[in-house]
């Protein structure tokens, strides 16, 4: 079940909606809810493409890592990353200032 919330939250968090994502990977709107329903499990093919289409590694699709913790930190990286990019872009801005400086 880990898959179908992770596809959910990559999902919500770009706001992309069903149709969209399911043009993206050339599958039905209906193939697509069944994945994010837990009741069709995707092949190693649509896995890769879901991984290329978000930008993630397919362990992080299917929550599995060599640490765990790993994968949660990777998760909250996403979703701290798509809330920024969502900022206007003066913010954005302070925000890449704020984190070089820490480097």
């Amino acid at each position: 079940m880990r898959f179908v919330r992770i596809l959910q939250d990559l999902r919500e968090d770009r706001d992309i909606t069903r149709k969209d994502l399911a043009n993206a990977l050339n599958i039905s709107i209906s193939a697509l809810g069944m994945y994010e329903q837990g009741r069709r499990e995707p092949n190693i093919d649509m896995l890769i493409k879901m991984a290329d289409y978000f930008d993630v590694p397919i362990d992080l699709l299917v929550g599995r890592s060599y640490k765990n913790d790993n994968n949660q930190l990777l998760i909250e990286a996403l979703h701290l990353k798509n809330k920024i990019d969502k900022l206007p872009q003066g913010y954005k801005d302070i925000v890449n200032f704020m984190l070089e400086t820490q480097e």
